[in-house]
């Protein structure tokens, strides 16, 4: 089975360092899909602007819930592969279509996540910075692939 990274809106993470742990394998910064972990802005959920998925459907619209906090926090653009992975088979799943603010034409990769929003089901993120190269963005290695 072929799949195609689809796009599923975006998020603002806050800026979170690796733990040393993480660093020693060249990641600098997590920015995975988990609250825990990178968390989002406090009040972003009862804002409601975000889709089915859980993010955003443009930066503006993630921007609104940073307010004056943008220093702390970069907008991500989330892919997702639509496969699930269920007693060691793959299969596809539905998207849920939104009306999505297209990315820049050029983004750089940090990395993939795995999540397992209810049971069995897996699905993998890849999350690209949203800022195009040459805007001042803070340039970083990508995670190494499975990290957070």
């Amino acid at each position: 089975m072929k799949s195609t990274l689809v796009l599923i809106g975006y998020f603002p993470k806050r800026r979170t360092p690796a733990p040393e742990e993480l660093r020693a394998v060249g990641a600098v910064e997590i920015c995975s899909v988990s609250e825990c972990l990178a968390p989002g802005p406090e009040g972003w959920v009862e804002a409601w602007l975000h889709n089915a998925h859980g993010c955003f459907n443009s930066p503006d619209d993630a921007q609104r819930v940073i307010g004056e906090a943008t220093a702390e926090f970069q907008i991500l653009a989330y892919r997702l592969l639509p496969v699930r992975f269920l007693k060691g088979h793959a299969e596809p799943i539905e998207v849920s279509p939104s009306r999505l603010t297209p990315p820049p034409a050029v983004v750089r990769s940090l990395g993939f996540d795995v999540r397992q929003p209810v049971l069995e089901r897996l699905v993998r993120v890849l999350a690209t910075v949203v800022q195009p190269d040459g805007s001042g963005g803070r340039r970083q290695p990508p995670l190494p692939r499975g990290q957070p």
